[in-house]
């Protein structure tokens, strides 16, 4: 297996670490290393292309994606007060796992079905993609269904690598920027929540029509 196909094969994986994870310090672990594996596709894009846009596209992705997004979303997400206890959330990993490895099955089958010669990497991009977007539904806290969208976005770049020849620079900055909005519009609304009292949505589903 070329080492290509190692990096599409560990961004699922870690997609499905991100998934399961109790803590958000190791999602947000999780996610580093995840999308420094995308860091990694865009270098060898980079040096194939021998593009300058392609290095500061990179660039981008290591100063917005690994450095600034994880820290505002760590200091945003962070606990209160650490005198008050952790709320205890009934969560069943087993559950994600299986829906992860579903998920991960069917982006496989599809990329091999249609994505020819690139079939396998195709598939474990988009399998990287559903694991994100269940990762938005199966979770109920804000802080790991942010982790989620992040998931999705990594996986969504990936796919983009391949049936592009090459993303343009400014598509790139476009979706750094979107994600970046949508991490702070998600931390806004994590403060909203904590000044009603509670940051699980199970606990605002009497708002429910």
């Amino acid at each position: 297996m070329s080492l290509l196909a190692w990096i599409f094969l560990l961004t699922a994986l870690l997609g499905v670490y991100i998934a399961i994870a109790h803590e958000l310090r190791a999602a947000v672990r999780g996610y580093r290393v995840q999308t420094a594996l995308v860091a990694l596709v865009y270098l060898t894009d980079a040096i194939r292309f021998a593009d300058v846009s392609m290095w500061v596209a990179l660039l981008g992705l290591v100063v917005i994606r690994i450095l600034i997004i994880p820290r505002l979303i760590s200091r945003t997400f962070a606990p209160a007060s650490p005198s008050q206890p952790a709320r205890q959330v009934l969560f069943n990993p087993s559950y994600v796992i299986a829906l992860c490895l579903v998920l991960a099955a069917f982006g496989v089958g599809v990329g091999a079905a249609v994505g020819g010669a690139n079939g396998p990497l195709l598939g474990l991009a988009l399998a990287t993609l559903l694991i994100g977007l269940s990762t938005i539904f199966s979770r109920h806290e804000a802080s790991q269904q942010l982790m989620g969208v992040l998931t999705a976005d990594n996986g969504l770049d990936l796919l983009a690598g391949l049936t592009l020849a090459r993303i343009p620079l400014a598509g790139d900055y476009a979706v750094f920027i979107d994600v970046a909005v949508a991490a702070g519009l998600l931390a806004f609304l994590r403060l909203r929540l904590r000044s009603y009292g509670s940051e699980h949505l199970d606990d605002f589903s009497e708002l429910r029509g």
